[in-house]
């Protein structure tokens, strides 16, 4: 099975009936559930091409089932120590932007914030400081504190501070 087509399978057995033996037996078998610390966080951790490209996709695909946040949050924090391309930042941010009015825990949003520190560049910030403008919103809010994170830690509105090793 695709890795999206495995993760959205996950997501609708999820939602059709979480205590069903089709979903427990995916999730048990599948590295988006059972085998997810093995296979996923610690290639990562290993600066292994296709686990890093397996982490952005599903942080990518959002999907929503048991302890999907969890692992989201994982992802994103193994994400922080990993080698990027630009292009897999450029994807990050997109995620770290849908992420501020989408469906996300405080755990996982809080890892997704520390990930934008590392990954942030002039362009994020400057649509960061968008949303913190409009009127009072989840996403105003989370834009307000992914920024007072990024000027804490010296990512000004310059952009200084851009990602890298």
């Amino acid at each position: 099975m695709a890795e999206l087509d495995e993760i959205k399978e996950l997501r609708r057995l999820w939602e059709a009936d979480p205590s069903s033996g089709d979903f427990r037996r995916l999730y048990r078998l599948s590295k988006w559930g059972g085998c997810f610390e093995e296979t996923v966080i610690k290639g990562i951790r290993g600066e292994q091409t296709d686990a890093i490209e397996d982490g952005i996709h599903y942080l990518e695909a959002d999907p929503w089932y048991f302890r999907s946040g969890y692992q989201k949050a994982a992802i994103a924090r193994a994400l922080k120590a990993a080698r990027l391309s630009p292009s897999q930042e450029e994807r990050l941010r997109s995620v770290i932007l849908s992420s501020l009015d989408g469906r996300i825990g405080r755990e996982e949003f809080r890892e997704y914030a520390r990930l934008a520190i590392r990954i942030t560049n002039s362009a994020l910030l400057r649509k960061l400081e968008e949303q913190a403008a409009l009127p009072r919103t989840w996403a105003q809010l989370r834009a307000k504190f992914i920024l007072e994170l990024c000027r804490r830690h010296g990512k000004g509105a310059d952009g200084g501070g851009q990602s890298g090793r």
